[in-house]
């Protein structure tokens, strides 16, 4: 790092730029391009070293580095997680300077995402997988074509039908009534996201089901169930993580039934699971801690409910619990791991500036958010980059972690 943070949209980036270069420069831990010099797209055929196509699921921290799990296999969700990251990584460092990476390095992570992408589409229907997998992918694609879709003209052509596919999947061969609750709001994210690349302006009854079968499902603590068969609450983030799949389908449901109920939900939650000191949410009374799969829910679900508030003073509370939120989660981060993110920059440099440069990470140079991060007594978020970790929970929390940072 080259000057001093102090905005937390600033260290959100930071920390997101730190993680795309733990995990995608400098560890094991994805599937690599091997002719990528052939490639049509000059951006991927001038990278001096593999680009990443895709993400194994599960990784271990070590004193050598991020490093891949033997069982590790394939996560479209890792990898559809990736896609959302590095489009909004690269919109806030294109054009810019920025105080870890000059501006010409989002063109390089703006060149994956289609990279990633393609690579989804030809193998998913290859393949039997789960509906949180094909929702992922759509939801990653939309994304995509929704930023991406002025650049080159075919992009349309080249990812629409397969994601049409896709999304005909998730509405044609599925029951309501037989998926979970998290499925369910996976689908309701995806089905979202395209009706918004589509530009749909009248009521998606497909949506509208989904989201009124979600409300329907309460626990007996006033909160989200499970299943429909099992009336025990769902885990906190994933809480926060349906209620904001909520907030998304809302503009294509437009059912005040709906927006009624996800904010009674969400009071009843923030009741029970906030604290103030220090300005985190935790279900335990004594020691706290939060996983980075919770974290990156809170802080999207955060941005989105406050927009259902009319009461400024009430959205302002909610908007700076988000603000401490993300303050208390990167802060010590960044300040803990400051020289570490530095030598991963300037190892990062030094392979853009070798021929036939390889990837050998130096010891402790891909620190990554661990898998839970426990509370100290005295506040204080305690990092220990050690353990297994889910790349897709980390790539989650820094798309959530950027787009706190546009807003």
């Amino acid at each position: 790092m080259t000057g001093r943070l102090e905005s937390s949209a600033d260290l959100s980036v930071g920390f997101a730029l730190a993680h795309v270069l733990s995990i995608l420069y400098l560890s094991d831990v994805s599937v690599r391009l091997v002719r990528w010099q052939s490639s049509d797209d000059p951006r991927i055929s001038a990278m001096k070293i593999p680009p990443p196509a895709a993400l194994y699921d599960k990784a271990v921290c070590t004193s050598r580095g991020l490093k891949k799990l033997s069982r590790s296999k394939l996560s479209w969700k890792a990898t559809s997680a990736c896609i959302r990251a590095l489009i909004s990584l690269a919109e806030s460092l294109k054009g810019t300077d920025h105080w870890i990476m000059p501006g010409t390095f989002a063109d390089e992570i703006e060149a994956i995402p289609a990279l990633q992408l393609q690579y989804c589409l030809d193998h998913i229907p290859k393949g039997i997988y789960g509906i949180d997998d094909l929702a992922a992918v759509l939801e990653a694609g939309a994304g995509y074509l929704l930023t991406c879709g002025n650049g080159p003209a075919d992009l349309a052509s080249k990812f629409e039908p397969g994601l049409h596919a896709l999304y005909e999947r998730l509405t044609s061969e599925h029951r309501v009534q037989s998926m979970s609750t998290m499925e369910l709001a996976c689908i309701s994210k995806a089905i979202a996201a395209w009706d918004l690349y589509k530009q749909k302006s009248d009521q998606d009854l497909f949506l509208s089901e989904i989201v009124l079968e979600i409300i329907s499902r309460k626990s007996i603590s006033g909160l989200l169930g499970r299943h429909i068969y099992d009336t025990s609450c769902a885990a906190m983030g994933q809480q926060f993580f349906i209620l904001d799949a909520l907030a998304v389908s809302y503009p294509f449901v437009r059912l005040e039934i709906i927006r009624n109920r996800m904010l009674e939900i969400f009071e009843r939650l923030y009741s029970i699971a906030y604290r103030e000191i220090p300005g985190a949410f935790s279900f335990w009374r004594k020691d706290a801690a939060i996983s980075a799969f919770a974290a990156g829910a809170v802080v999207s679900c955060l941005g989105r409910i406050s927009r259902f508030y009319s009461d400024t003073a009430k959205k302002e509370v909610l908007l700076e619990s988000r603000h401490t939120a993300v303050d208390l989660l990167i802060r010590p981060y960044i300040d803990r791991y400051s020289s570490p993110i530095r030598k991963a920059v300037k190892w990062y440099r030094i392979m853009q500036d070798t021929v036939n440069a390889g990837i050998h990470p130096w010891p402790n140079l891909c620190p990554v958010f661990s898998k839970k991060v426990p509370l100290s007594p005295d506040t204080r978020l305690e990092h220990s980059c050690k353990g297994m970790v889910r790349l897709a929970d980390l790539m989650y929390l820094c798309a959530s972690l950027l787009q706190y940072s546009k807003n």
